[in-house]
């Protein structure tokens, strides 16, 4: 059972100088990359460790098979997306995999069947097989840097989390602070939805990165998954 909002404040904050990503010289790091690895450039979403939200409304996270109370990190990127998956979620390797059609930009569809997001009769609430919902998902992912961890942890946020996670980064601009200038902690909170269970993933402020720590190790991880995400445009301040 996932502790309470209230506990879990509790629970001690792991310093940054202690991540695993920060221990490790940055040639160690690159060597590892570069020997184990090779040529990264071609790296796509679907090559990171993902981390989606459990259906019916458990209130913990599944990590390598594993319940977890709470995912606790830096955020070091974030961007909205669509996503189509012909599968629903009772079959068989559903939402593993790339998707059947995707946006970046929330407005162009690639893949089956791609094109106008805004005219795509699988944008339109009503279109999911089971009804309601949307048959393509928007969704907000969060690149999460975690302690113990050289590569970051993939956070799909889904439809229901939307409002939550807006309202967050909301909360850190009123503060006037960017997203990955505090230490992050996210747990579910199991709520009722239409008559079902659904999680909703929660986010608090649980520290900050000293201004050092973040010039020397996360700028340049947000600074990596910002091209990532958007590998058109110009790198702007997220």
């Amino acid at each position: 059972m996932m502790a309470s909002k209230q506990q879990s404040t509790e629970v001690a904050v792991i310093p940054l100088s202690e991540y695993k990503i920060v221990t490790i010289p940055p040639e160690r790091l690159k060597a590892l990359i570069r020997e184990n690895l090779g040529d990264t450039s071609e790296w796509s979403l679907w090559d990171m460790p993902i981390v989606t939200v459990p259906t019916g409304g458990t209130p913990f996270w599944v990590v390598g098979g594993k319940p977890v109370d709470a995912l606790e990190g830096v955020i070091v990127g974030q961007t909205k997306l669509r996503q189509y998956h012909r599968k629903g979620l009772d079959e068989k390797d559903a939402e593993r995999g790339p998707p059947d059609c995707s946006s970046s930009d929330m407005r162009h569809g690639i893949g089956e069947p791609g094109g106008d997001c805004a005219t795509c009769p699988l944008n339109v609430f009503g279109s999911s097989p089971k009804g309601g919902g949307k048959a393509c998902k928007e969704r907000h992912v969060l690149a999460l840097q975690e302690p113990g961890k050289i590569f970051q942890t993939i956070v799909m946020g889904p439809p229901t989390s939307l409002k939550s996670i807006g309202a967050y980064m909301r909360d850190r601009a009123a503060n006037g602070e960017l997203y990955h200038e505090v230490i992050t902690r996210l747990t579910l909170d199991s709520q009722k939805r239409g008559g079902n269970d659904t999680a909703v993933i929660t986010m608090e402020k649980v520290g900050d990165v000293p201004p050092a720590e973040h010039e020397a190790h996360i700028a340049e991880i947000v600074g990596r998954f910002r091209r990532f995400f958007s590998p058109d445009e110009d790198a702007v301040a997220a």
